[in-house]
């Protein structure tokens, strides 16, 4: 943070490592089969939630460095789909679990809730039936990678011929992200 409390690029860079660690963790859990049913649904939640508010972290980072637009541009569509999911699954858990108010419609669904569905034989998460509210899970968690490492390149002044050399693929980045939380899960009593 800066002397006034605002936000810094820094900061900007701390919240897009802390959403890709929370992906990571949150689809390797997503994943696991001893997973219960209702902890599933949570940790779906906490997914679209972090992919969602790439969208504010990037917008953030366009304000501080009005260079990064040309990314935020070539990566709009899915920042625009990631945070309409967000929205989704937002809204119906801040209608049912929020203090109901007067005149307030609380969403049903016959056979129960759905806030959000995961399919884990095709990796497709949606909230709804429009083709706008789904995605495919892993891509749109590298997608989530690719855009964080290229706003940070971009941010460097690293001349683009350059970037291979200076980014590391994202899937060693995401295997990096999962020793680093398994070690950290290891030295929890």
């Amino acid at each position: 943070m800066t002397d006034d409390g605002s936000p810094n690029i820094w900061d900007a860079w701390n919240f897009f490592d802390i959403q890709n660690r929370q992906l990571v963790a949150g689809y390797d859990m997503l994943r696991t089969p001893v997973e219960s049913g209702a902890g599933r649904h949570v940790v779906l939640v906490g997914l679209l939630v972090a992919l969602g508010s790439m969208n504010e972290g990037t917008n953030v980072a366009c304000r501080l460095n009005p260079r990064l637009e040309k990314v935020r541009q070539r990566f709009e569509e899915h920042l625009r789909r990631w945070y309409r999911l967000r929205n989704d699954v937002a809204h119906v858990f801040e209608r049912v679990f929020s203090p109901p108010r007067k005149g307030q419609n609380i969403p049903w669904i016959p056979g129960g809730l759905i806030v959000g569905s995961y399919n884990a034989a095709t990796d497709i998460v949606s909230t709804g039936a429009d083709p706008e509210a789904s995605v495919v899970l892993h891509e749109a968690i590298e997608q989530a990678f690719e855009l964080t490492t290229l706003l940070k390149l971009v941010n460097s002044d690293i001349r683009e011929v350059d970037y291979a050399e200076y980014s590391r693929p994202v899937p060693e980045q995401i295997e990096a992200i999962r020793k680093e939380l398994a070690t950290e899960m290891r030295a929890c009593p």
